[in-house]
């Protein structure tokens, strides 16, 4: 009896439909109760480092309203515009997409885009406790230069040796007044009474690169040296 074979072209394709089927994603737009809702608008740009990060949504203990695309969904009203905010089932990592109603969309942005409506923070990475809040807006501006710059357009400084270092765990963050996004620098490393911003470790070495924040740098170093952090 002849077998019948199947190209091999023809495998690649049913493995590849078969491994698509694995992946799920967040819906771009979802509609509930006769509402669009829409996604990706608290982000800035892929080159940007000061994309906002949501940190009032706690996981919720009701069941979802709906699902899709095994995204579940739920609605708050806590805050200012109309939101529902999802996750994957079973995620093992609480990282919620919000979505905010699409006649809602400029307004939100404007508002969470709005650095008047933030307040900001010093404090040690990985240690909440430590935040203090600042008022000075030469701080404030030494924070949002840290935050808001994109690493690429600064120079690197001189290669460090790892004992040299004094400190790198030093961290700024802005968190809108209202308590949903938070945006933040962590790695900020003390170094012979400046700060800089950290770049990348060398382990073979045991070697920092960082990046001169100038001035800037100076600020933050008076700055974390007022509040007892360094």
């Amino acid at each position: 009896m002849k077998t019948k074979t199947i190209p091999f072209s023809a495998l690649l394709l049913i493995g590849t439909v078969s491994l698509a089927g694995c992946f799920y994603y967040a819906p771009s737009t979802v509609n509930y109760n006769g509402v669009k809702y829409v996604k990706d608008w608290y982000h800035y740009s892929d080159k940007s480092s000061k994309d906002l990060n949501p940190c009032g949504l706690l996981p919720p203990d009701e069941e979802p309203l709906f699902t899709k695309n095994r995204y579940e969904f739920w609605q708050t009203n806590k805050f200012a515009f109309n939101f529902i905010y999802g996750e994957f089932e079973d995620t093992q990592f609480w990282l919620p997409t919000i979505y905010v109603a699409k006649n809602d969309l400029e307004m939100a942005k404007a508002y969470y885009h709005d650095k008047t409506n933030y307040d900001y923070y010093v404090g040690e990475r990985l240690n909440d406790e430590s935040f203090l809040l600042v008022e000075s807006n030469e701080e404030k501006e030494a924070i949002d230069y840290v935050i808001d710059v994109i690493a690429g357009e600064i120079k690197p400084s001189t290669l460090l040796v790892n004992e040299k270092m004094a400190k790198h765990n030093l961290a700024v963050n802005r968190k809108s007044k209202d308590g949903l996004f938070t945006t933040h620098k962590e790695q900020l490393v003390l170094y012979n009474k400046n700060i800089y911003l950290l770049k990348e470790i060398d382990g073979r070495n045991s070697t920092y690169t960082l990046y001169e924040l100038g001035e800037y740098g100076k600020t933050l170093y008076t700055m974390f040296d007022s509040y007892n952090l360094i």
